[in-house]
């Protein structure tokens, strides 16, 4: 639905506190999503702070592994890119954590051959090289 918004075209009202609906469809309450994000999810993001970053988590995308450390820069680089489109669709300008953002151009320019970065960012080659990702 983002995609569909043109700049400065705006959601419509916001959700009220009780009608955010979960993967279950179901009513999910805001004080479990404030426990959620709040209490669950910092606790889960310090468990797997906690284990090498070789280790393999499951991709489910592609139904096979990823190594830990390149699936938690992809999900953060969608966290980022989604954590922006809110912000675009609700006629914020971007506030994204630094250290987010920097990891998140760190691993788009992972993508990118580095002589068409070069070329294209000095001005030196007209064929752009992104988007990398869709």
């Amino acid at each position: 639905m983002l995609g569909l918004l043109r700049p400065g075209e705006r959601v419509g009202p916001r959700p009220s506190r009780h009608s955010i609906r979960s993967a279950t469809d179901r009513d999910t309450p805001h004080e479990d999503l404030v426990t959620r994000f709040g209490a669950i999810g910092p606790r889960a993001v310090q468990a797997w702070r906690s284990r090498p970053g070789e280790d393999l988590a499951p991709w489910p995308a592609s139904g096979g592994m990823l190594c830990l450390e390149e699936a938690l820069r992809i999900v953060l680089l969608e966290a980022t890119v989604h954590l922006l489109d809110v912000q675009r669709a609700l006629d914020l300008l971007p506030d994204v954590p630094a250290a987010a953002i920097a990891e998140t151009v760190s691993l788009l320019v992972d993508m990118v051959r580095p002589v068409d970065l070069v070329e294209v960012g000095t001005g030196r080659a007209a064929p752009s090289p992104f988007p990398v990702i869709r």
